[in-house]
């Protein structure tokens, strides 16, 4: 335990503070970190600020808080140590290069997704469709070159696909495909479906299908038939329902998206109880683009920020009672609630994710898809990898950063919003000959940045309400560090390569988040199982036992010793007590409680990881037998 001494210096990065409730919010920016706190934690931090001594803070809170010198002296050394393991607080000055943007740390190494407008014919003439299609427009590309271009993406390192339209179910050769992607090259593939074809020999084609590797986004744009028919055609609520049913009962992922307008926004959270009532996972929110058939339809159909920010609170309040996720809110949490120090800089358009339109030429993304100054080449000869690596307007996407923004320079959250969205800024920057710029502000900006506030504060509240203050130990304590309860203690996203001390990742799409959600847990299971068979000594807790609570413990399951460390041996276990650890990995902290409580007594170890789970139970009786 490091000692502090009364003399003793403490640094502190440029922090920006926020009170609401009760609670102070200090944030790292250039991190990005952060702590909530409550106002004694507050106030120390603004006298640390002013390169006070450890005796000098002391002294200032006992006459601020009326207390004696050695509660104080307590206190503050309390929320120090604290403070100095969430890295708000350092004993040496605090020095940063400066961040070059994210060209200078990011390698062009794996070619992870890749979106594919397999047509842009549909069955449906959307009013408000991104590619303006329709039942006579483009039928897309010959099976062969379809294969064929998936065959370039494997060999470039893809192992997620999205199929969009159009209507995907409309090509005849849709299953062919979706079985070359899911079972020859055992991928993942993620569709974009109005899901009113889901039906008869579709459906039954359907039920073939891997659960595991195939999802469906149905989209619907109303709680209501009258609504949502009015934007997508007569008798779509229906189908739609209809269809959704029919995949999730057959076991599908299925995620409802809507596009946000101000024809639908105060049905918003009624479709939340859609959502619930048709066995679909997630609900997600699409913020209108600045193209496509909308602008000739209905122009006027942008909401505000305002409004946008109020119907998001709104659904977040009705999805919380239903049980529902929505997955804008959940992608921003994993943000929020990351691995401290982690950048995120604008999209992942050019560094791991392009798109194919239905004529073979290549786009940044699928909401730019057939936007002809953003081409960046045509198919052609095995050349989908010399695109992705060389192409000019590549190159230049993948040069734009976040440090280039300088309207957001003072914005507290801009590592962890990425930056906005580069998509919408470029749309809704373009000027009369037709060129945006990537760099432009996103005029969703605002709505982002509520919800990462909320996010926090909701942490810390969920955090501060749990704190038991009966115990008598009274001393201002941080509810929450950023990362803390975070899956795998600090793995937020599988843009963040566990395997190396990543300092900057990207944003995903804003078109498809809730399979990312769920795919940051995969990565991590897969890591955490892989660390159960080889001992990784990087990621061993700083946390050491008393040889005496561990002698008991074969060799192999303390080398696994992995994570944030555990309170077991501070929680006073008495003989014939029941303990539970979650999170158990290879089962050390369950083999100590086990220990302690003896054979009256029950310890459960709870673990997201089977071959930690494996290790743990072929374990047990070695343990016994000690």
């Amino acid at each position: 335990m490091l000692e502090l001494k009364e003399d003793q210096l403490f640094y502190l990065p440029d922090l920006r503070h926020l009170e609401e409730d009760d609670l102070h919010i200090a944030i790292d920016p250039e991190g990005p970190n952060w702590i909530a706190t409550d106002s004694r934690g507050g106030q120390i931090l603004r006298w640390l600020d002013q390169r006070v001594t450890l005796g000098e803070l002391v002294r200032r809170y006992t006459e601020s808080f009326q207390v004696t010198s050695a509660v104080a002296w307590l206190h503050v050394h309390s929320f120090l140590r604290d403070a100095l393991r969430a890295q708000v607080v350092s004993t040496t000055p605090i020095e940063r290069p400066p961040y070059g943007g994210r060209s200078a740390h990011l390698k062009l190494e794996k070619f992870r997704e890749l979106w594919i407008h397999t047509n842009n014919s549909c069955n449906l003439t959307c009013t408000h469709c991104l590619v303006s299609s329709s039942p006579a427009a483009d039928r897309g590309l010959s099976t062969v070159k379809l294969l064929n271009i998936i065959e370039q993406a494997v060999d470039c390192g893809v192992t997620r696909f999205y199929f969009t339209g159009g209507e995907p179910f409309a090509r005849p050769d849709i299953f062919q495909l979706i079985q070359y992607i899911t079972k020859k090259k055992e991928a993942e593939l993620i569709i974009l479906t109005n899901a009113t074809l889901l039906h008869n020999g579709r459906l039954k084609k359907l039920d073939a299908t891997s659960r595991d590797r195939l999802r469906l986004q149905v989209s619907l744009d109303g709680a209501r038939p009258e609504t949502n028919d009015r934007l997508r055609g007569a008798g779509t609520f229906a189908q739609i329902c209809e269809g959704t049913r029919s995949a999730t009962r057959l076991g599908f992922p299925v995620s409802l998206t809507t596009v946000v307008m101000t024809e639908n926004l105060e049905e918003i959270p009624e479709i939340t109880q859609l959502v619930k009532e048709w066995g679909a996972e997630s609900q997600h929110l699409m913020w209108m683009h600045r193209r496509g058939r909308v602008l000739e339809t209905m122009p006027e159909s942008f909401p505000s920020t305002e409004d946008l920010v109020r119907i998001v609170r709104a659904t977040k309040q009705r999805a919380r009672s239903l049980g529902v996720t929505i997955d804008n809110i959940e992608s921003m949490k994993l943000r929020v609630n990351g691995r401290p120090f982690v950048k995120y800089d604008l999209g992942n358009q050019f560094w791991d994710s392009m798109c194919v339109y239905s004529d073979g030429v290549v786009y940044p993304s699928a909401a730019t898809a057939n936007f002809k100054p953003l081409a960046a080449g045509m198919i052609s000869n095995g050349n989908l990898g010399e695109i992705w690596r060389n192409s000019e307007l590549a190159q230049k996407f993948r040069q734009a950063s976040v440090v280039s923004k300088q309207f957001l320079t003072e914005d507290p959250l801009k590592y962890i919003t990425g930056g906005g969205d580069i998509e919408h800024s470029y749309f809704f920057s373009l000027d009369k000959s037709q060129s945006g710029n990537v760099l432009a502000p996103d005029p969703y900006y605002e709505v982002y940045t509520a919800i990462a506030h909320d996010v926090m504060l909701d942490l810390a509240s969920e955090k501060k309400r749990a704190f038991n203050r009966r115990s008598g130990f009274n001393a201002p304590i941080i509810f929450h560090a950023m990362g803390d309860g975070a899956v795998a203690c600090g793995t937020d996203t599988d843009q963040i390569d566990v395997r190396r001390d990543t300092a900057v990742a990207t944003l995903h799409s804003n078109c498809v988040l809730a399979f990312d959600i769920e795919k940051s847990r995969q990565v991590v299971q897969e890591f955490y199982g892989k660390a159960a068979e080889e001992p990784q000594a990087a990621l061993c807790c700083p946390t050491r036992y008393d040889q005496l609570d561990i002698s008991h413990i074969p060799q192999e399951v303390i080398d696994r010793f992995y994570g944030c460390g555990s309170p077991v041996t501070v929680a006073s276990l008495l003989p014939g007590e029941t303990a539970v650890d979650l999170g158990s990995g290879s089962g050390i902290d369950c083999f100590i409680a086990a220990k302690k409580v003896g054979p009256a007594g029950k310890v459960i170890g709870v673990d997201m990881t089977d071959p930690m789970l494996e290790l743990a139970n072929r374990n047990k009786q070695p343990v016994a037998d000690n």
